[in-house]
C-alpha cells in the first residue's frame, strides 16, 4: 500500500509539472503561430524536426539507460559512475555528429526549399550537447526516485523559453523572415541552458567531481542498453522528418502551390499535433515512473503490472480524444484563428488515444529491457505510415487528410505490436539488454 501511494504521489508531482510545462509550451506555440503565421510555422516545423532527429542520439536511449542502471545500483559511488559515464557518452557523440550536421546544413536548407532556413538550422546545433547533458541528469534523478527535480527543471526550462521568445518577438518585430525564424531556436537554447544550470546547482552536494576515464568500463553496458531505445526513437523521428518533408512535396504534386503546401504543414504539424500531444501531460510522467519499477519485475508479475498501468492510461487517452474532438472548433477559431484546423483536429482524435498508450507501453518495455521489440514495432510503423502517405495523399488524392489517415495506420499497428509484446513473456531474461 505504501508503494502504491508513493507511485501515486510521484505521478501527481510529475503530472502537475508536465501540466505547467505543456501549458507554458502551448501558450508559446499560440504566440508564435499568431505572430509568424501558418506558412512560416510550416517551414519552422521542418527545421524543428531536423533538430529533433539531431538530439535523439543523446536524449532518447541514454537517459533511459542511466535511469535503469542507477535504479539497480546499490552504492552512491556506483550511481555516480553511471552519471559520469552518461555525460561522457553525450560528449563523445556530440563531438562526432555536430561537425557532420553543420556541414549538411546548406544541403538541408535547399531540400526544404528556402535558403534562409540555414539560420534556424545552425542555431539548433548546440542543443545536442545541452539537451543531452540535461537528459542524463534527469535520468539520474529518475533512477534515484527523485522525480521532483526533473519536474522543477522542466518548468524552469519552459518559463525561460517563453520569456525569451516573447522578448525576442517584441524586440525583432518587423525584422526580415530569416531573423524571425531563429527566435524559436534561440529561446529553446536559452531555456535548456538555464534548466541545465539549475539541475547542476540542485545536485551540487551529491555529485563530486571525478575523472570520467575511470568509469569507461560502464560505457559498454550503457551503450548496449541505450541503443535499442535510441534506434526506436530515431526510427520514429525519421518517420516524422520524412513525413514532414514529404507532405509538402506530395501536396505540390497534386496541385497545391509551394506556399500553400508549407501552410498545410504548419497547420498539421505546427498547430494540430501539439494539441494531440497534450495527454503527454499525464502519460509522459507515468512512462518515466514505470520504467525503473518495471525493471524490478519479471514474468507474470511484469504482465500484471503492465495491465494495471495501461488500463487507466487507456481511459485517460479516450477521454482526451473525446475532448479534442468536441472542442476542435473552439481551438481552431478562438485560439489559433485558423478555421481549417478544426477538421484536422477531429480527424486526429484517434491519434490522441494511440499516442497515450504508445508512450506508456514503450516505457514499460524499456523498463523490462525489451527495447528491441519497441524498435521492431517502430520500424514497421514507419514503413506503413510512409506507404500510407503515398497511397492516401498521392494516389487517392486526399490531400492533407491523407497524411492523417497514414498516421492512423502506422500508430495503430505500432500500438498493437507493443501491447502484444507486453502480453507475452520474453524468450530470455536478457532480451533487449
Amino acid at each position: 500500500m505504501k508503494k502504491k501511494y508513493g507511485f501515486l504521489k510521484s505521478a501527481l508531482i510529475l503530472t502537475a509539472a508536465n501540466a505547467a510545462v505543456r501549458g507554458i509550451g502551448f501558450l508559446l506555440r499560440l504566440m508564435l503561430s499568431r505572430s509568424l503565421g501558418a506558412r512560416l510555422i510550416g517551414y519552422l516545423e521542418m527545421t524543428s524536426v531536423v533538430q529533433m532527429f539531431l538530439i535523439t542520439f543523446t536524449t532518447a536511449g541514454l537517459p533511459l539507460a542511466v535511469s535503469r542502471m542507477v535504479a539497480r545500483e546499490s552504492t552512491s559511488k556506483g550511481k555516480l559512475e553511471v552519471l559520469l559515464s552518461g555525460k561522457q557518452a553525450v560528449a563523445r557523440l556530440s563531438l562526432i555528429l555536430l561537425p557532420l550536421y553543420l556541414a549538411l546544413i546548406p544541403l538541408l536548407a535547399r531540400l526544404m526549399g528556402l535558403k534562409t532556413l540555414i539560420y534556424p538550422l545552425a542555431a539548433y546545433a548546440p542543443c545536442m550537447l545541452v539537451l543531452g547533458f540535461s537528459g542524463i541528469y534527469n535520468g539520474y534523478c529518475y533512477g534515484l526516485g527523485r522525480e521532483e527535480l526533473p519536474a522543477l527543471n522542466e518548468i524552469a526550462e519552459q518559463a525561460i523559453r517563453f520569456v525569451c521568445a516573447a522578448a525576442l518577438l517584441y524586440t525583432l518585430s518587423g525584422a526580415r523572415e530569416g531573423i524571425l525564424m531563429i527566435i524559436p531556436a534561440m529561446a529553446m537554447l536559452a531555456g535548456e541552458s538555464g534548466g541545465l544550470i539549475l539541475m547542476r546547482f540542485l545536485l551540487r552536494r551529491e555529485i563530486k567531481c571525478g575523472k570520467a576515464e575511470k568509469y569507461a568500463s560502464r560505457l559498454a553496458e550503457l551503450t548496449s542498453l541505450s541503443m535499442p531505445a535510441t534506434g526506436a526513437r530515431l526510427t520514429g523521428t525519421l518517420l516524422r522528418l520524412a513525413s514532414t518533408l514529404l507532405t509538402p512535396l506530395l501536396l505540390v504534386r497534386i496541385g497545391e502551390t509551394a506556399s500553400e503546401a508549407a501552410e498545410m504543414v504548419g497547420l498539421l504539424h505546427g498547430m494540430a499535433m501539439p494539441v494531440v500531444f497534450l495527454p503527454g501531460i499525464a502519460t509522459g510522467a507515468i512512462a518515466m515512473l514505470v520504467l525503473p519499477r518495471a525493471a524490478k519485475r519479471t514474468g507474470s508479475a511484469a504482465r500484471d503490472y503492465s495491465s494495471r498501468v495501461l488500463a487507466p492510461c487507456a481511459a485517460l487517452g479516450l477521454l482526451c480524444a473525446l475532448i479534442v474532438y468536441f472542442s476542435a472548433p473552439f481551438i481552431a477559431v478562438s485560439l489559433y484563428n485558423q478555421p481549417l484546423l478544426s477538421g484536422m483536429l477531429r480527424l486526429l482524435a484517434p491519434c490522441v488515444l494511440f499516442g497515450a498508450l504508445l508512450q506508456v507501453s514503450g516505457g514499460l518495455l524499456a523498463g523490462m529491457g525489451r527495447q528491441r521489440e519497441s524498435l521492431v514495432s517502430a520500424i514497421v510503423s514507419s514503413a506503413l505510415s510512409l506507404a500510407g502517405m503515398f497511397v492516401f495523399m498521392y494516389l487517392m488524392r486526399l490531400g492533407i487528410n491523407g497524411a492523417i489517415y497514414a498516421m492512423w495506420v502506422g500508430e495503430g499497428v505500432q500500438l498493437f505490436m507493443q501491447l502484444r509484446a507486453l502480453s507475452v513473456s520474453p524468450r530470455s531474461s536478457q532480451e533487449g539488454a
